[in-house]
């Protein structure tokens, strides 16, 4: 349910700089973390059905991000051009 609500929100544009960092956090704690469980062990990276919370919002949100960073030093060398 956490990939849906983040990828829901890079949708509707609501996409933050904590959304990045808190779902790419939480992804990847995640999965080690399943990971260290015996009977578990490597297929959270292995079995397609754990791919749809990596596939779907991750490059998303990787593309919205640097979207937003692209803006933000955009507008900040704009501004320091047009000050001077």
């Amino acid at each position: 349910m956490i990939p849906l609500h983040a990828l829901a929100l890079t949708l509707m544009g609501r996409f933050t700089s904590r959304l990045y960092v808190g779902y790419s956090s939480w992804y990847a704690i995640g999965t080690l973390a399943s990971m260290q469980v015996p009977f578990v062990g490597f297929q959270p990276v292995r079995t397609s059905e754990h791919m749809g919370a990596l596939g779907i919002p991750e490059p998303n949100i990787d593309l919205s991000y640097l979207y937003l960073l692209t803006i933000s030093q955009v507008s900040l060398a704009f501004c320091k051009s047009s000050h001077l």
